[in-house]
């Protein structure tokens, strides 16, 4: 696992409250982690404050449905966002 991962995982873990959580890609974040749509706009902003990037509103709320879709437009932006600064 990556650093990304490693934090976006944390991050989840804080979000759901469950600290024995074991973290899969394939994970739902309404289905299996039990987010709702305030437990994900909490997740999305704990994301970009830890990571200081904006995520693009079409990711943070309409394609993000599993944990690897959430690690796919963490590291787009993440990407983007050093190449900005680049």
């Amino acid at each position: 696992m990556n650093n990304i991962q490693d934090r976006l995982n944390r991050i989840i873990v804080k979000s759901t409250g469950k600290k024995d959580l074991n973290i899969s890609p394939d994970m739902r974040l309404v289905e299996d982690l039990k987010l709702d749509s305030l437990g994900i706009i909490d997740l999305l902003t704990d994301i970009e404050i830890e990571f200081g990037i904006m995520l693009p509103e079409d990711e943070r709320l309409v394609s993000v449905r599993t944990v690897n879709d959430m690690y796919a437009a963490l590291q787009a932006a993440v990407s983007k966002a050093t190449q900005a600064v680049c």
